[in-house]
């Protein structure tokens, strides 16, 4: 696990665009993409930031918000939490406060520090009603997505 994050640091830290990717990327790449594959929670997180950003391969939004999916549903906090910015910015899939907050409050429940600002801002845009429905689907999706 750590020599797998070391290589997505060092990726993430290469200043050359996609195009220009060594050899090393791509094969750092293919590596996260076989282990995603297999299921690897982390994997699929790493993968789908690299995707998410596009600084060493295109950007896809549709295919992150894939990946931090597949991770989040193991209960992997960080892309529970990715995941509720995707629907609050509305990349990659249609903006929704409801499912938003509900990602984030998830990702705070699962570990994930420092989400309340998230979750504050959200609740402003929210009517009554729709707080109450987002905090329905925390529950739900806490219980059956929790990291086990």
């Amino acid at each position: 696990m750590k020599i797998k994050h070391l290589a997505f640091a060092l990726l993430m830290l290469q200043p050359l665009s996609y195009a220009y990717a060594t050899t090393s990327i791509a094969d750092e790449i293919a590596v996260l993409k076989d282990s995603a594959q297999e299921g690897d929670a982390e994997s699929q997180y790493d993968l789908a930031v690299i995707y998410y950003t596009g600084n060493v391969a295109p950007q896809d939004y549709k295919q992150a918000f894939s990946l931090f999916t597949q991770s989040a549903e193991q209960g992997f906090a960080q892309a529970q939490h990715a995941l509720g910015a995707m629907y609050e910015k509305g990349n990659g899939v249609q903006q929704d406060n409801k499912q938003a907050w509900a990602w984030y409050s998830v990702a705070a429940l699962s570990g994930r520090e420092n989400i309340a600002m998230d979750l504050s801002s959200l609740e402003k845009k929210l009517s009554p009603a729709e707080l109450k429905q987002a905090q329905e689907l925390a529950k739900q999706y806490h219980d059956k997505y929790r990291k086990k």
